[in-house]
């Protein structure tokens, strides 16, 4: 099994160095007393001194994972220009022999490479090296300074551009929150429940959580489908919301136009006093939430979604007259409390003329043109923001004003698109980085295209989500059947015979507003391949006044 490492950024992370250092120096010195050899780890490894020294920007922790298990830890120092030294590599006994030691180089060459530094050296205890373990250039090497003695390093080239002396680039101990949206929890696709699938999503968030350090989850609004969503729903909610608190990560999320704002508010007080901070309604100025890093505090803006009546309501005095002014006045009644400040909202939003690119599964009268929606340019005050609404993750003009997207696909022409979460990096002067990361869904959405015989022959993936399209110069009676048999999970089924457009087998879309006798004339050509004659269209129409009469 491959060994993994994880820097050691939060709280919870420091304890466990700790930890694993009373572990290991028990193990380890051997020729003391545990007693003794925990006292050591106590002095030398607390995690006050262990804390101290990561807030000095100069050593930095990583833990040493097996599978899930972490089985050590090692430290890596910036001191030196040009030079990185790998230090304090303390591994469990039963962890030893295995290569760990190998990696750690190798990822540790990675990480100096890209920080143009050209030499990577070791200091280990005099008295512990053993001449067979040294090479040949190693034997006359002069102390740095006892009882410590300098290991030849391996040399390479810096990287064109770079020099050792720039600027470092990585290592920062910044904040990095998860910006998701549109959740839609209890939501079915063509009728099918997808809270499986949703909750299989949200497991893989955690696992991204765990992963990457996050020290904050902004949900930008829809978080559930429907204002009165179903008890499962409610309850996955709760569970992530748990899996969250558990972990120590703050939540900050909105409500979005498919949210009952009075229901998202429902035990918000109660919630905050877990770090989950929730704004449902808006009541006449977002509410502001301060966490704080290395660099200082950082202030999160929630504007929950919110139409220009509402805005007019609180905010009589304010000049309001339309959509764009409407948020510009509820953002301009807050106060800035810290130089980084980051914006969540569920809102339409534009560059200049430019709307976002839909993806078919947004529902909201915010969808129809770019009437009611916000310029960008609103937002010239925040760092970042994290907008909800639409579920194609884009950015809007600039790379600091970014629609999440939804996590899973919620409409049958999202067949094929990646889904993803988005990371962001925040640092002394605001966002050093944003990264899509990329989520595997349960279940796939595809769309498949060919006679039905073709399609049914040979399946693959056979429990995706199919939307199927037929080239059968006519329609099946029982297709879906068949589709079905192959796989189970098909959500639709269309026709497209050569030179036609496609039509839905199930007609619902088509026959809505349609005439009895319309309907009936496009059935009996697509059967017979012939109109209906003059004759045997006044016989429908007989046919179908005498059944009106008798219903």
């Amino acid at each position: 099994m491959n060994p993994t490492f994880k820097q050691v950024t939060k709280t919870r992370y420091v304890q466990l160095i700790s930890e694993l250092a009373q572990e290991i120096f028990v193990q380890h010195y051997t020729k003391l007393t545990p007693k003794v050899a925990a006292a050591l780890a106590d002095k030398y490894q607390s995690d006050i001194l262990t804390d101290d020294e990561i807030h000095s920007g100069v050593i930095n922790y990583f833990l040493i994972y097996l599978g899930t298990e972490p089985v050590g830890y090692f430290a890596l120092d910036l001191g030196p220009a040009g030079a990185m030294c790998l230090s304090r590599l303390f591994l469990k006994e039963k962890a030893r022999g295995q290569g760990i030691g190998r990696s750690i180089v190798a990822y540790a060459q990675k990480l100096a490479e890209g920080d143009g530094r050209s030499r990577l050296y070791m200091r280990v205890w005099a008295r512990d090296l053993r001449p067979r373990a040294l090479p040949k250039s190693a034997a006359s090497a002069r102390p740095r300074q006892p009882p410590w003695r300098s290991c030849p390093a391996p040399r390479w080239t810096s990287r064109p551009g770079r020099s050792c002396g720039g600027k470092r680039k990585i290592w920062r101990y910044t904040m990095k929150f998860l910006h998701l949206a549109d959740l839609h929890l209890g939501k079915r696709v063509n009728g099918f429940d997808m809270l499986e699938d949703q909750r299989f999503i949200l497991e893989q968030i955690l696992t991204l959580c765990e992963k990457h350090g996050v020290e904050a989850v902004v949900i930008a609004g829809d978080i559930y489908d429907t204002p009165v969503p179903p008890a499962a729903a409610c309850t996955l909610l709760d569970w992530f919301l748990t899996q969250l608190a558990a972990r120590r990560i703050p939540v900050l999320a909105v409500s979005g136009n498919h949210d009952s704002a009075e229901r998202l508010d429902f035990a918000s007080s109660l919630l905050a006093e877990q770090n989950v901070h929730i704004a449902g309604r808006f009541t006449g100025c977002p509410k502001q939430v301060v966490l704080n890093d290395r660099h200082g505090p950082i202030e999160f803006t929630l504007l929950p979604f919110v139409r220009a009546a509402t805005v007019r309501h609180y905010l009589p005095d304010a000049d309001i007259t339309d959509y764009d002014s409407a948020v510009g006045a509820a953002l301009a009644v807050c106060e800035p409390a810290a130089p980084r400040r980051v914006l969540v909202a569920h809102q339409m939003v534009v560059s200049g003329v430019c709307p976002p690119q839909l993806s078919g599964s947004e529902t909201a009268p915010l969808t129809v043109g770019t009437v009611d929606s916000i310029d960008a340019a609103r937002f010239a005050g925040f760092c970042y923001a994290a907008l909800g609404h639409i579920h194609r993750a884009q950015r809007v003009g600039i790379d600091a004003v970014r629609y999440a997207g939804a996590p899973l696909c919620y409409h049958l022409d999202e067949c094929g698109m990646q889904k993803s979460v988005t990371l962001v990096r925040v640092g002394k002067r605001g966002v050093e980085k944003i990264e899509q990361l990329p989520l595997t869904p349960r279940r796939a959405m595809r769309h498949l295209t060919g006679p039905l015989a073709r399609l049914t022959a040979r399946p693959t993936d056979t429990e995706d989500y199919i939307w199927a399209t037929l080239t059968d110069p006519t329609p099946l009676p029982d297709a879906m059947a068949q589709l079905r048999a192959a796989y189970p999970n098909a959500m639709r089924l269309d026709y497209l015979p050569q030179g036609e457009v496609a039509h839905p087998l199930d007609m619902t879309q088509a026959m809505r507003g349609k005439p009895f006798v319309e309907l009936f004339q496009d059935f009996f050509t697509k059967m017979n391949g012939r109109p209906l004659t003059v004759e045997e269209i006044v016989a429908v129409k007989r046919l179908r006044e005498e059944a009106s009469k008798s219903e």
